[in-house]
Order: structure tokens, then sequence, then C-alpha cells
């Protein structure tokens, strides 16, 4: 069991930010927690950097 997370990294293209929307606020909330508990965020995305 893990006892404490301390990095994140999830896939934003339409699966955090759905394509051609906002974030949605439940989503949000669970980043500003994260942020909040001392977790590093990373976004990762397979679209090319330019």
């Amino acid at each position: 069991m893990i006892e404490k997370l301390s990095v994140v990294a999830a896939d934003i293209d339409d699966t955090l930010l759905p394509k051609g929307k906002t974030m949605m606020p439940r989503t949000r909330a669970a980043l500003q927690r994260l942020h909040e508990e001392g977790v590093l965020f990373g976004p990762a995305s397979g679209r090319p950097l330019d």
C-alpha cells in the first residue's frame, strides 16, 4: 500500500481537459488538493512541443 504520494503525472488531452473545453470544477479541485498536500503534478501530452 502506498503511504504518501509525492508525484502524479497524468495525460491532459481529452482526459483531464476535454477537447475545446475548460477543466471541470471537480478536476480543478482535485489538482488543488494535490497541491495543498505537497504532491507534485506533471501534465503529460503526446502532442509535439512546437
